[in-house]
């Protein structure tokens, strides 16, 4: 019986000590992970205990792009105030900051849920999917508290095993199906030209990632300051992220001095009006000779924690409706 207690704690004190493991990155660099029964000891200290990071899949009620992202959990063990960041050494030049102010978020006096490093803002995060094997991904946490003229900086780290590759690959696999089921079509340009397009119900594949949805482009009838009615080429869609993302659109294809930019901060729909008929009229010089087209109105984000900015393009399609609108302001003596 004493031989049993005596291995049981031998064990345990073993498990509590843990091993180290040199991990060697793709770029070079080592580093020291400490692990318990071959998996990493998440770090605990003054500040905090990290109890679980994983990475994770979200598809919020209504938006048509799944999100994948890195989902932190942590236990804090005081009050602080001021900032932590996390980054990562395989692209140390992104980071997501967080505010640390228990006075303005009482959650944040002892839990926190943090959903981190979107495959879609830095992929070098998710390189480890299609890698064979086992993979060892690393964090770095930076904490500066206000009270406090020197940070605690410290390392975490995330195993991943095939069977966990074979998983996450799979929720890959399921949005790229849906993303396949988008059609092809052949469109035609302001200018007379052709091009192919894709569709999804009907309508053009429209852009969503994590924290952006673009819903719709169109064209509606408004009211101007001066009180005259007006048409107004507007973008509707969903918002769902924390920091603010600046939107710029342009036109090359009508006008390549044209750009509208606007402020994304609250979370929710939004319809933002970037062409008022009164201002614009090389918008509404549209040609006889093309009945039905399409104009491309090209967007750039660029969200306030991101590294890089996001391109897509969007399409508006002028149609006999939208004509009828045009003209019906032009019989009331309003020309663009």
């Amino acid at each position: 019986m004493k031989v049993l207690v005596s291995i049981l704690l031998s064990i345990a004190a073993l498990s509590l000590r843990g091993e180290e493991k040199t991990i060697t990155l793709k770029n070079g660099q080592q580093y020291g992970v400490r692990t318990s029964f071959g998996s990493p000891v998440h770090q605990s200290n003054e500040y905090l205990d990290i109890l679980g990071i994983r990475p994770s899949v979200d598809q919020v009620s209504g938006w048509r792009k799944a999100s994948f992202f890195w989902r932190f959990e942590i236990a804090f063990n005081r009050e602080i105030l001021g900032f932590m960041s996390i980054d990562s050494p395989l692209n140390p030049r992104y980071h997501s900051l967080v505010s640390l102010d228990p006075r303005a978020n009482s959650q944040l006096q002892r839990m926190m849920i943090g959903e981190f490093m979107e495959r879609d803002d830095i992929p070098e995060v998710w390189e480890w999917v299609n890698e064979p094997g086992i993979s060892w991904i690393p964090f770095h946490f930076k904490i500066t508290p206000a009270s406090s003229p020197e940070p605690l900086e410290f390392m975490d780290w995330v195993k991943m095993t095939e069977e966990d590759k074979v998983k996450i690959r799979k929720d890959f696999k399921t949005i790229g199906d849906m993303e396949n089921n988008y059609k092809a079509k052949e469109i035609v340009l302001m200018s007379g030209e052709r091009q192919t397009i894709k569709f999804s119900d009907g309508l053009p594949a429209r852009f969503a990632n994590r924290y952006l949805q673009i819903d719709a482009l169109s064209i509606v009838k408004a009211t101007s300051a001066a009180g005259k009615p007006v048409l107004v080429y507007v973008v509707t869609g969903r918002y769902n992220g924390w920091v603010e993302t600046t939107v710029d659109i342009t036109v090359p294809s009508i006008d390549k001095s044209f750009r509208h930019t606007f402020k994304l901060k609250r979370l929710g729909p939004f319809a933002v009006p970037f062409v008022i008929s009164d201002a614009s009229p090389a918008f509404w010089a549209w040609p006889e000779a093309v009945a039905d087209f399409w104009i491309p109105v090209e967007f750039t984000i660029q969200k306030k924690d991101a590294e890089r900015p996001t391109t897509f393009t969007e399409w508006l399609n002028i149609d006999k409706n939208i004509r009828a609108k045009l003209t019906e302001l032009q019989k009331q003596g309003h020309r663009p």
